[in-house]
């Protein structure tokens, strides 16, 4: 967005730039569907901002039934625990500080089980307030699953994945890769976003014309 003095500050710029060479940025978490590449709904914030933390306010935005599809940096036990409470389940990349140890847990197929999770401990960095942290189940019951990532011409890749939706049969290990893979879309959709629609950069001059040119934009902000 312009460098204005307004603009700076109700939104920060990136660390490397030196104050008057560079930009105030927003960061932003969205929720596309994956049939139409509709934005839905989206949660802006300070681009230092975790988008896991970012994230907390769209929980309450999914309904029973939903599929929420996200790379590992919402994974926590917290956002899987919560979108469980609501009846929604997930399908993340696993946390690369979560243990990987696949002689434990039930046996499902070839890098397929079932493991129980413990509820962890509360820190002061909690994206969570302690009545909610109590609120969430002690354990939960997720699926981690190894899928290969084979592109002609690119190196092969393996991921693991963390589901709760548990049931081999009905949700195979290959069907879950594939669909984990289309996760990759979401970059294009903000692409589409940024290029077709020309907001990469934002024009106004101070951050409550950002907000509404950005509602202009996307036309379904949070209420």
């Amino acid at each position: 967005m312009p460098d204005t003095p307004q603009n700076r500050k109700g939104y920060s710029q990136p660390s490397e730039q030196k104050p008057g060479c560079g930009f105030p940025v927003m960061g932003i978490v969205g929720v596309f569907c994956l049939h139409t590449g509709a934005l839905l709904r989206w949660v802006q914030g300070q681009l230092e901002e975790h988008e896991c933390r970012l994230f907390m306010p769209l929980i309450e935005f999914f309904e029973s039934g939903d599929i929420v599809l996200a790379d590992r940096g919402f994974s926590g036990y917290g956002q899987l625990a919560a979108l469980k409470n609501r009846n929604v389940d997930s399908l993340m990349r696993r946390h690369q500080a979560r243990e990987e140890d696949w002689r434990k847990g039930k046996r499902l197929g070839k890098r397929d089980r079932l493991v129980t999770w413990k509820r962890p401990y509360r820190t002061k960095a909690s994206l969570f307030s302690k009545e909610a942290w109590e609120a969430l189940p002690e354990t939960l019951t997720v699926r981690l699953v190894q899928i290969t990532v084979t592109v002609p011409g690119f190196r092969t890749h393996k991921y693991t994945v963390v589901t709760t939706l548990l049931d081999p049969e009905r949700y195979p290990a290959e069907e879950l890769g594939r669909l984990y893979f289309r996760r990759w879309a979401v970059e294009v959709f903000y692409r589409d976003i940024k290029q077709t629609m020309a907001m990469d950069i934002l024009r106004c001059k101070s951050p409550e014309m950002i907000d509404k040119e950005l509602a202009m934009h996307t036309r379904s902000p949070i209420t």
